[in-house]
């Protein structure tokens, strides 16, 4: 259905941009009504608003739609939200997940301010490593190939994207599954953003002294087990050696002691100019600065193959380390692999992610269904990306009483929904 959608559009807005802007054209009434219904049809959501449009009395250079949760906003000029975008030259289209560019103009923002709130949220998607999201773009800009300053606004107001090219518009299932991802993403940002721009998100109400995502006061010295997936080497090439030595370790030889670098910044510079790159390495210096400053001595790893086969659990045993004779592989560390096989995982709706080294430690029923897998039992379990939602948390947030809530919380058990 969306494949179709979109190729009706691509291929044919361009012509009918050359006609009188009218509201019984074809085009305007399907970019209106049809891939919106279409859509809603696949969220099946009724907490979501699914607006087209190709512009107000003249052909928009850009047209859009827009999927908007309306307990964050109800218009496309305020909030985030997930857009498709075509370009003004129609070769092709964008999924994003976005701030609504013009509310900036009215709170008298500048476009560095836009800057900012698009890398708030994008720091989400790196500090808790959504394994869902090893295929879209962060931390670059779209290009919508358009002068005009509408479209520009868009490019600048996009947290995360994925392209798709006129001459390879993927199959529905993949189009869907990408869509699902960025709900997912959508749900999750809007429980664990609490940035400077906050307020926009929460119906103009202020959030004062937010808290941290990190832990509460006191929790500085309490040990955690980190939970990390790990490709050992492409196509999981180097499992055999990797596993007889009882190690885990990474490429870029290059660039030499990690320990050497003071930041994530300063490593990308070195790829940069090591390896001539014309892209921001992004993914790869956030895998060598984990890898040598996150990882730590009992965290468990499990190695994988691809995004759709396990191969292995171990525990990390010791600190990192630079090797240089070793070659391609010089920064490694201890593991003590516990179990070594073949286990087929994931499905339509969850895979295993891209990176060579990927912290999934705040998916816990992503977690669960890893170790199922691998010590096989069966589970069914969906994936949830909220944290515990309990009594304490409910009554520090809502002025009622225990006893109040109590009663609400029984009558909601009974009758499954409260008007």
């Amino acid at each position: 259905i969306l494949k179709q959608d979109f190729e009706e559009v691509l291929n044919n807005y361009l012509e009918n941009k050359t006609r009188n802007f009218s509201k019984d054209n074809h085009i305007l009434r399907f970019v209106h009504d049809s891939i919106p219904n279409d859509l809603r049809n696949i969220i099946d959501d009724e907490q979501y608003k699914v607006i087209g449009s190709v512009g107000k009395g003249n052909w928009a250079a850009c047209p859009h739609v827009c999927i908007l949760d309306t307990e964050i906003t109800t218009s496309t000029r305020f909030g985030f939200y997930i857009a498709y975008l075509f370009k003004e030259d129609m070769s092709g289209l964008y999924l994003s997940f976005m701030w609504g560019s013009t509310q900036f103009e009215s709170l008298d923002y500048t476009s560095y301010n836009i800057r900012k709130a698009v890398e708030d949220v994008q720091k989400l998607i790196n500090e808790y490593d959504n394994p869902y999201f090893n295929n879209f773009n962060v931390n670059e800009e779209m290009d919508l190939s358009s002068n005009r300053s509408l479209p520009k606004s868009y490019e600048q107001s996009s947290i995360v994207f994925k392209y798709y090219d006129l001459e390879n518009i993927p199959d529905d299932e993949e189009l869907i599954n990408d869509l699902e991802n960025f709900i997912i993403f959508y749900k999750f940002a809007k429980g664990n953003y609490h940035g400077k721009y906050v307020n926009l998100i929460r119906n103009n109400e202020i959030i004062k002294n937010p808290p941290s995502p990190k832990g509460g006061i006191g929790d500085e010295d309490v040990k955690t087990v980190n939970y990390w997936v790990f490709a050992p080497g492409e196509g999981a090439r180097m499992w055999d050696k990797f596993y007889e030595e009882g190690i885990m370790a990474i490429g870029w030889k290059e660039i030499g002691d990690i320990r050497n670098y003071q930041n994530r910044n300063q490593i990308m510079d070195e790829l940069i100019q090591k390896y001539d790159l014309e892209k921001k390495p992004t993914n790869d210096s956030l895998c060598l600065w984990q890898f040598t400053n996150e990882v730590k001595v009992g965290d468990i790893v499990f190695a994988k193959k691809g995004m759709n086969e396990l191969i292995g659990q171990g525990v990390v045993e010791s600190d990192y380390a630079f090797e240089e004779e070793r070659g391609h592989y010089p920064h490694i560390r201890k593991v003590k692999w516990e179990e070594k096989g073949e286990w087929p995982f994931g499905n339509s709706a969850y895979r295993l992610p891209m990176k060579t080294l990927t912290n999934i430690t705040n998916y816990k029923e992503f977690v669960t269904n890893i170790k199922n897998t691998i010590n096989g039992e069966d589970s069914d379990e969906p994936i949830n990306l909220y944290k515990e939602y309990n009594e304490e948390n409910f009554l520090n947030e809502v002025y009622i009483s225990k006893e109040d809530y109590r009663t609400l919380k029984k009558l909601l058990l009974n009758k499954k929904n409260l008007i």
